[in-house]
């Protein structure tokens, strides 16, 4: 299991949309999708970066 918390500042820095994600929060996800999640969430850009696995990638406002 995997748990996030964002400061609701955070979340609205990064244009979260806090009720998508918890949509999504069921979801099956592994270890592959946490890097590619954190350079996203980070907004590090970089030829590595999968959006694809991104767990946030589509639940920005």
């Amino acid at each position: 299991p995997m748990t996030m918390w964002f400061s609701p500042g955070f979340a609205r820095s990064r244009g979260l949309d806090l009720q998508c994600l918890r949509k999504r929060s069921a979801a099956y996800t592994d270890h592959d999708n946490l890097f590619p999640s954190v350079l996203g969430l980070m907004q590090v850009k970089t030829a590595l970066y999968e959006r694809e696995r991104d767990l946030f990638a589509g639940c920005e406002s």
